[in-house]
């Protein structure tokens, strides 16, 4: 079985166009390259059965729902100018328990586990990434940092896209608040925030500050040394490159 490593297909299919394809930049080999939701970020065997099947009912259907609700917001602001939108404390906890996933998932938590772990060659790769995600994402959800969070909801109008980082989500202080924003769709976003700088309703993101999103994300996941940046848009990932070595070259 190919499993996602880190972004399930559910999310990411959101980030590529009809038939599935998608753009994206790769961190190792320093290229733009074209790729597909279904098979991107995938590895045969990385996780068992078992765990597959714990993603799918825990993480990736609840998913699912929450998109389609925040899909229909979505269309009806852009409609009625109005947002008409039932979410609930069930939906709530899906969306922070993706959070942790992302972050127990994580290629960097996996090697943090394998370096530390007595008796390594009693363990196969597999049962090594399993026991990662099981215990990590354990231990995230009984302490739930993100219950200190607000939450609320970002929107980019069309031809204004969102990139998706394989992190997942950037972090990022705003003010004197702490943020945790989650590209869900190319056009809709999550926005966790912990502080009174932040407007708790929904919003439309100006080009300016979806470019400065886009930017962050890249960078931090170029800082984390795995991975790529996506979108069904091939010009935001190369006007996101550029910026990126324009501010590299103004730090010079």
């Amino acid at each position: 079985m190919n499993s996602h490593i880190l972004i399930p297909k559910v999310i990411l299919k959101h980030f590529a166009l009809q038939g599935g394809s998608l753009f994206y930049y790769d961190i190792k080999s320093g290229e733009v390259k074209r790729g597909y939701a279904a098979t991107l970020n995938t590895q045969k065997g990385y996780y068992s059965s078992e765990v597959e099947k714990f993603l799918s009912a825990n993480i990736e259907s609840p998913m699912g729902k929450i998109i389609g609700i925040l899909q229909k917001a979505y269309n009806d602001l852009f409609k009625t100018n109005k947002v008409e939108m039932t979410f609930y404390a069930q939906n709530i906890k899906a969306l922070k328990n993706y959070v942790y996933s992302l972050i127990t998932r994580s290629p960097v938590m996996v090697e943090q586990v394998a370096t530390n772990l007595i008796f390594r060659e009693w363990f196969t790769e597999q049962n090594i990434r399993d026991m990662s995600f099981y215990d990590g994402y354990n231990i995230a959800v009984k302490e739930d940092f993100l219950n200190q969070f607000g939450l609320t909801f970002r929107f980019s109008e069309v031809g204004n896209e969102f990139a998706m980082p394989m992190r997942g989500c950037c972090t990022y202080l705003y003010g004197q608040t702490e943020c945790y924003f989650i590209p869900l769709t190319s056009h809709i976003a999550a926005l966790f925030y912990n502080g009174k700088d932040i407007y708790p309703n929904i919003a439309i993101e100006s080009e300016e500050r979806v470019n400065r999103l886009n930017d962050m994300s890249l960078e931090q996941q170029i800082n984390s040394g795995f991975g790529f940046i996506a979108s069904p848009n091939k010009q935001i990932i190369e006007k996101l490159l550029e910026r990126y070595k324009d501010n590299a070259a103004d730090e010079k």
